[in-house]
This record gives C-alpha cells, structure tokens and sequence, in this order.
C-alpha cells in the first residue's frame, strides 16, 4: 500500500523530464527548449544573489535603518511595476522578440549588480532603481517561449518542471549566497554581487545561441513556404497550356458529317443552280420579244 503511490510519484517525475526528450520532436526543438530552461536556471541563480540586499544595506558604507529600507524597497516596487511594463511595450514596438528581450534583460542585470556592488553613496542605489525594472524579463518570458517548442498536450508538464525548478533553484540560491556572503564580508563586501553579474553572462550567451536556432528554423521554413509557392506558380501555367492545345487540337479535328447531310446539301446546290439557270433563260426570252 505504501509503494503504490511512491512509484507512481516517480512515474510522475519521470514524465515530467521526458518532455525534453529528442524522440518525440526535432533536434532542434529539443535543443531549443534546453536552452530555454537552462537560461531560466542561471537566471533565478542570479536571482537569488540578490537576497543578501537586506544585509549589504544594513551594514558599511550605508548603515540604513529600518525607515530606509522602507523607503528603498517602496519605491523599488513602484518603479518595477510602472517601468517594466513601459519597457516591454517599447521593445514590442521595436520588433525585438522574446529572445532579444531576454538577452537585454541579463545585461541590465550585469549592470544593475556591478552598479551596486560600486554604489557608495544612498543616491547611487536609487539610481539603481532606474535599471532594476528591466531584470527579470527571463521569469516572465520563459513560459511563452517554451509554449511556442511544445505540442498542447505537452504543456503541462512543462509548467510542473518550471514550477519544480524555480522553488529548487531560489531555495537552493538564497541559502548559498548567504553562505558566501557570510564568508566573504569580512574582507569583501561586493564578492557576492560581483558573483551575480558573473553569473547573468551564463543565461545572456545561452539567449544568442537560442537566438541563433531560432532565426535557422524560421529561414528554412521560409524557404520551405517560397518552394511550395513556386512549384505552385509553376504548376498553373503548365495547366493553361494543356487547355489552349486541348482546345486547338479540337478545333482542327472537326467530327465528320454523315452522307446524308452531304447529299441534301448537294441536293441543295444543283437545284439552286438549275432554279436560277431558268430565272436567267426566261429573261432573256422576253428581252429577244
């Protein structure tokens, strides 16, 4: 009684796993979707460096109170709620897809945890803020993205790995960078956040590579599209000129008329001929009186 429900939890994870598998689609789907979770992993990793901000704000050179950090974390959450959003619509109108926004947002980050870790005055963590809104367009973009590579069936699964791999992963992080910055602010305060910015390249490169499939698949098939469309462009006037010889060739080939025909209209003709040779002799009859 107590096994069943353990193998079928496992049954259940192993499921779960198998929707990055390279059987049940192209290499280049698989690959695509690896990338994407693998960029959402370093992403929440990165992340999750960011938790020892109550910590670093506490300590030298800021030394903030209470009454700060209220303000800092206030005005954090309404400059990310307006700009994100102000910045999602700009890079739409822009054309710039789900990869490319994805790809900007881990710079932003780079520059977000270098301009904090050398921030030393309070106004500088402020202008920080300027920057923070556009960070984490990774955890909102990642579920459209992998939606896109997946069959309807398929997602489910999906979203459940997701949601495994993001409470795993931010579990794992804040205790690790806890850890390290505990270690390390002795003699270096900035370590951990120097460690962060090391750590968004990760994702940004695996974003080019993912960017990179992406524009190969579209080429073929757009070159899939253009040579189905020529053969049909090619197919039509091959029609049209299979009906203009059908219909030349039909009008050369006259059916034969039958000897009954043939005979009423000579018929026709001799007595028509014989009809006006008398108009013609009786005419002159009377012109001769």
């Amino acid at each position: 009684m107590i096994k069943t429900p353990t193998i079928s939890k496992c049954y259940h994870c192993f499921d779960i796993c198998t929707v990055l598998s390279f059987k049940h689609r192209s290499k280049k789907k698989s690959i695509s979707l690896i990338l994407i979770i693998a960029s959402y992993t370093f992403h929440l990793l990165a992340l999750s460096s960011l938790s020892i901000m109550l910590w670093y704000l506490l300590g030298a050179p800021f030394c903030w109170s209470s009454k700060d950090l209220g303000q800092y974390y206030a005005v954090s959450f309404i400059t990310t709620a307006i700009f994100s959003i102000l910045g999602m619509k700009i890079l739409s109108c822009i054309g710039a897809n789900d990869v490319i926004i994805c790809t900007l947002s881990h710079i932003c980050f780079c520059i977000y945890s270098l301009w904090i870790s050398l921030a030393q005055y309070s106004w500088q963590l402020y202008i920080a803020l300027l920057i923070n809104p556009y960070t984490s367009y990774q955890s909102v973009l990642t579920i459209p993205m992998i939606s896109i590579w997946l069959e309807v069936h398929e997602r489910n699964n999906a979203f459940t790995l997701l949601t495994e791999i993001n409470t795993i992963i931010l579990a794992f992080g804040n205790s690790l960078f806890n850890w390290i910055y505990a270690r390390t602010v002795t003699y270096q305060k900035n370590f951990t956040l120097f460690l962060a910015s090391g750590l968004c390249i990760i994702p940004c490169i695996l974003n080019i590579c993912l960017f990179v499939i992406s524009r190969r698949t579209s080429n073929e098939q757009a070159l899939i599209v253009v040579s189905k469309t020529n053969a049909e462009s090619t197919l039509l006037p091959l029609s049209n000129n299979v009906l203009s010889q059908a219909a030349d060739v039909a009008c050369l080939i006259q059916p034969p008329h039958s000897l009954t025909d043939a005979f009423c209209t000579s018929h026709n003709n001799r007595s028509c001929v014989h009809s006006y040779s008398s108009i013609d002799n009786q005419s002159d009859r009377q012109v001769i009186k």
